[in-house]
């Protein structure tokens, strides 16, 4: 599990921006930790979805919510595209 700190320093060495005490970054640095473009968080405002964010002179999001959208979001590996190989162990080979 990702800790606030991990995202803050990972940001922070990829040049993003996060102040001082670690818990919030802006649009750039939201959209490298999600993966998605600025303008994607631009249309996830208007739409009111997305992780929550604070207007204070720039939008900024804090890195605690990113992580836990994160969490929310991201696709679980599915067994669906998996299927017995037919020994009696069980185990799964990819489809």
């Amino acid at each position: 599990m990702m800790t606030v700190e991990d995202l803050a320093k990972r940001l922070r060495a990829a040049g993003y921006f996060v102040n001082g005490i670690d818990t919030m970054t802006d649009e750039k640095g939201a959209g490298a930790a999600l993966g998605v473009s600025v303008r994607t968080l631009q249309n996830w405002r208007t739409e009111a979805r997305g992780p929550r964010c604070h207007l204070t002179g720039r939008w900024m999001y804090e890195l605690s919510e990113l992580i836990n959208y994160l969490e929310r979001n991201t696709p679980q590996r599915r067994a669906s595209r998996y299927s017995r190989d037919g020994d009696d162990r069980g185990e799964l080979s990819k489809t």
